[in-house]
């Protein structure tokens, strides 16, 4: 397993999000190897997330599995970027609330 900081990302850093993995009830850190800009550009031109629909270590950047007590202690963190994979009809990506807790959806996002 990859050493990832278990710390959120701060300034002009990659991005980095505790994203919750519904297929496999799987909880990661995700370092997207991208800025904010790159991250919500990138994530809004994505046509499908069935690339990551199995393993969202298909997505770019590096990813380090952590069981669900850390996600939960690291969830209390109000600076974190947030995710959610699983379909086209409910992944998202959100912004820290310090940074507006804006929810950002992808091109291929289908409402049920």
């Amino acid at each position: 397993m990859s050493k990832v900081k278990l710390a959120p990302s701060r300034g002009a850093e990659t991005i980095r999000l505790l994203l919750d993995e519904e297929y496999g009830y799987r909880s990661w850190v995700w370092d997207s190897g991208m800025s904010a800009k790159e991250l919500i550009s990138w994530w809004k031109n994505l046509h499908s997330v069935m690339i990551g629909f199995f393993d969202p270590r298909k997505l770019p950047g590096s990813f380090m599995e952590i069981e669900d007590k850390v996600f939960d202690q690291l969830d209390v963190d109000p600076r974190w970027w947030r995710g959610h994979i699983h379909t086209d009809e409910d992944s998202f990506i959100r912004a820290p609330i310090a940074e507006g807790h804006t929810l950002y959806r992808h091109a291929g996002y289908r409402r049920k």
